[in-house]
């Protein structure tokens, strides 16, 4: 396991030793199978986090174990794509700027011009600003009774997939392949 995994479960020991004794026996028994390879365990990781959403430090964790094990960028974002209408477009965003977070902490994107660079700053900042309003238009919209017409749905489909668009370009000229 990994350190910082270690350092976790020493603080829920402090709070509860059963809990802690019952994760870390649980966690070491998956982790120990090998039917699946270390990158693919590791995209699945990813994939879960990404779907359950706030879980914005164990994702981030979750990013650094997988290029460890040797996942591209390009895989990494992949997983997030395939996933984003499953578990919710502004869930996969969210998660997609973690992985640009690591990513530039790792070295890993493509340096720009300071132009070109402040303008993708910008867009990236509205886009997640569009994506946090649309995740409380959704929260309201399952707490409403009032039901929506369908035009107005295929208005939303239509932002959401312009906006994974506009994301996909981004990438397209951020992300360099390992």
């Amino acid at each position: 396991m990994s350190n910082s995994f270690d350092k976790i479960i020493a603080k829920i020991a402090k709070i509860s030793p059963d809990i802690a004794t019952c994760i870390d026996t649980s966690t070491h028994s998956i982790k120990r199978r090998e039917i699946l390879d270390k990158k693919t365990t590791c995209l699945i990781n990813i994939a879960s986090l990404t779907t359950l959403g706030s879980c914005h430090k164990v994702l981030k964790r979750s990013i650094n174990e997988a290029i460890d094990a040797d996942c591209s960028c390009d895989e990494i974002l992949e997983t997030m794509l395939q996933i984003s209408f499953s578990c919710g477009l502004s869930r996969s965003i969210d998660a997609i700027f973690e992985a640009k977070s690591v990513f530039e902490d790792r070295g890993l994107l493509k340096k720009k011009s300071k132009d070109k660079s402040d303008k993708d700053d910008e867009y990236e900042t509205e886009l997640k600003y569009q994506s946090e309003n649309e995740s409380d238009d959704e929260e309201s919209k399952c707490d409403s009774d009032d039901g929506e017409d369908k035009d107005s749905s295929d208005e939303k489909d239509a932002q959401k997939l312009e906006t994974e668009c506009e994301l996909d370009k981004i990438n397209d000229n951020k992300v360099e392949k390992k």
